[in-house]
Order: structure tokens, then C-alpha cells, then sequence
């Protein structure tokens, strides 16, 4: 088999769907070889393991022309995609063209509110191949949507590398290298502070916070600088100064470090159609290799992978159920240790490794 991943995107970028598409590049690259093209532009090859193919990002009608004619030159078996307009442009100039490789969609959600992006899902449902889809309930509604063959469909959630986030630092160390102090118990958020202009349960955060008791502590890194900005003006305004803190974004070995260093992980979604059925997000695969207690609000999506045994659920939009969930791992060691241990032991079924291995058999 002969695969290109075919992206529209400009590289390096801190932005997840960027550093998703890497990683899974790198996995193609080790399972694939020669066999195997990424697309976009200005990708290094430095440390990577696959072929590069840079095209100036343009217009996905421009771009489309471009990937057909490289697929027919190689002999490309199968166009990889994540973008619904540029996919939509590679379906309708292959068939003008006589292009014989399948295509293959990752759908990362069903897309509502944006016309032209919603009619571009709508056509590729005539012509796509094969469907990997994030969550097993945007499987179901995919399928409910546009009637769909169910062998055409895959269920494959995002990954984690875990050279980079299962590390060895200490607690202590890590703080000690942060510079986060070592008296207090620090709850902590890795990741981008909001998703589509949609807040990710800061204030759910902020308000649990007033429940906990003064050595408790939040700390959040990752977002970009006029989020870090809004959020600690918004924490400050709530009385919270000195107990919340908002750091920008770091470089995933040092986010590693920020996950060794807190007591408690986060991840208090609130519970919008985004959050509930489309989402699988990178953190809670590098939250689950750090070794650390993770509490996550209750919703269909983390429910696919997270469970009581390998984390807290709680309650989403309810601070005070979130503050007692906090409240009951800080006060139970033994049961942030069995949490944190099994799910360690699980994000080993959820390396980018495991992912591309399971898509390769299904494709």
C-alpha cells in the first residue's frame, strides 16, 4: 500500500491538529516507509522519518490538481485526508481526471453552522472510501446522517507519544525545575485555554477553587497570551489572586515536566455537542502517561476511554461537583495512586504507533 496524507496546513505550529497530523506522520513514516508522503508546507525534514511533499499553502480547488497528479506519478493507493474542502476538491478533479486512489477521511466532528463546509461533508459522503472517525458517537451519527455502509467506518481515538510524556521526574524535581512551589497542592490544566472561541471549563475551575482549602492551588499552561491574560484578570477579579495562575504555551517536553509537577490533572468539559460527541483530545492521552490523577467531567466522548478505575468523572458545569472530586483524590492517596497507575497502563493501548497500526489493518 502507498498512502499520502494530503493538508492544506502550514508547519511548525503549536496548534493540535498540527501536532496530531505530525505524530502520525512519524508513525506512517516507521510502519509505511518509502510508501508513505506527507503534504503541506514549509515541513522540515529535520528528524523526521517519512517524505515530504511542501506545496505553498493556496486555495484547496488549486491545491487538489497538485496531490492527483503527484498520487498518478507514484501510484499512490490511498489520498489521506482531515479537510473537508480540500478533500471535496481532490473527490471532484479525480474523478474528472480518471484518479484510481481511494480516499480516506479522518472526521474529527460533524459540521454544523458553516454552509459550505457542511456541503462539502455532504459530497464527500458520495465518494469517500473509507471514514476514520475520533469517537464511536461520531461514528453513530455519521452514520445516522448519511446512511453509510458501517464496513466503511473506523473508530480510532487520538494518541500520545509516550517517549515524550511518560518521564521519570519526580514531583519534586519537576517543580524545582518549574519554579512552582513545593508546599502547596497544585490542580493542573495542560492545553489550549479554549476550542472554537468555546471556554473549556475555566470557570467551572476558578469557581471550585472557592471550596478547596488555602494550600490548594491551580495552575494553568498552554494557552495563548491573550487568553493567559483574560483568564488571570477573570481569576484576580474572583478574589483568586496568588491561588490561580495562566501560563502561554511550552514545547511538549516541557508540558511533560508541568504534568509530573501538579498533584491533580483536569479536564472539566463543559457539555456542549463538541465536547460530549466529537472530542478526543491529545491531553487526556498525555494526562493518562504522566502517571497522574485525572478528573474529568462525565460526558459520552471521555467516556469511550476514561472510566472509574482509571479516573475521577464528575458532574460537568458543576463547580462544587468538581471541587469535591478534587477534594476526594487529594484526601485519598491510595486512590490517586491506583487511578494514575491504571491509567498509565491504558494509554499503552493509545500510542500514535497503535493508531496507524489499527487504520493500516482497517484501510
Amino acid at each position: 500500500m502507498r498512502l499520502l496524507y494530503a493538508t492544506s496546513i502550514s508547519y511548525p505550529s503549536g496548534l493540535a491538529n498540527r501536532m496530531q497530523i505530525l505524530a502520525m506522520s512519524k508513525a506512517f513514516g516507521v510502519k509505511m516507509g518509502n510508501n508513505f508522503w506527507l503534504g503541506g508546507e514549509n515541513i522540515k525534514s529535520d528528524g523526521v522519518n517519512f517524505q515530504i511533499l511542501n506545496f505553498k499553502t493556496e486555495k484547496s480547488y488549486l491545491l487538489a490538481p497538485k496531490y492527483l497528479k503527484f498520487a498518478k506519478k507514484n501510484n499512490v493507493d490511498i489520498i489521506y485526508c482531515r479537510e473537508p474542502k480540500l478533500l471535496l476538491f481532490l473527490g471532484i478533479f479525480g474523478k474528472i481526471s480518471g484518479n484510481k486512489a481511494k480516499f480516506a477521511y479522518e472526521v474529527h466532528r460533524i459540521i454544523e453552522n458553516d454552509f459550505l463546509n457542511g456541503l462539502a461533508e455532504r459530497i464527500i459522503s458520495f465518494f469517500a472510501d473509507y471514514y476514520i472517525c475520533v469517537t464511536k458517537h461520531l461514528t453513530d451519527m455519521y452514520l445516522e446522517k448519511y446512511g453509510l455502509d458501517k464496513k466503511q467506518m473506523f473508530v480510532a481515538p487520538d494518541g500520545v507519544d509516550l517517549k515524550i510524556f511518560d518521564i521519570s521526574a519526580s514531583k519534586e524535581e519537576a517543580r524545582a525545575k518549574l519554579g512552582l512551589p513545593q508546599n502547596m497542592k497544585i490542580i493542573g490544566y495542560c492545553g489550549r485555554y479554549k476550542t472554537m472561541g468555546e471556554d473549556k471549563g475555566f470557570f467551572d475551575i476558578l469557581e471550585a477553587l472557592k471550596f478547596l482549602p488555602q494550600n490548594v492551588i491551580f495552575v494553568a499552561m498552554g494557552g495563548k497570551p491573550r487568553h493567559v491574560v483574560e483568564y488571570q484578570k477573570v481569576a484576580d477579579d474572583m478574589g483568586l489572586s496568588g491561588r490561580a495562575f495562566f501560563r502561554d504555551h511550552q514545547t511538549q517536553d516541557i508540558v511533560a515536566l508541568y504534568q509530573k509537577a501538579f498533584d491533580v490533572l483536569l479536564m472539566p468539559f463543559p457539555k456542549t455537542t463538541h465536547y460530549s460527541y466529537y472530542m478526543s483530545p491529545m491531553k487526556m492521552f498525555e494526562y493518562m502517561a504522566s502517571k497522574r490523577p485525572i478528573i474529568s467531567s462525565d460526558l459520552p466522548s471521555t467516556r469511550e476511554v476514561l472510566n472509574e478505575g482509571n479516573s475521577v468523572l464528575v458532574e460537568a458545569g458543576n463547580p462544587k461537583a468538581l471541587a469535591e472530586g478534587i477534594k476526594k483524590v487529594l484526601d485519598d492517596p491510595a486512590l490517586a495512586q491506583k487511578i494514575s497507575a491504571q491509567a498509565h497502563e491504558d494509554s499503552k493501548k493509545y500510542t500514535w504507533d497503535k493508531r496507524t497500526e489499527n487504520i493500516l489493518k482497517f484501510l
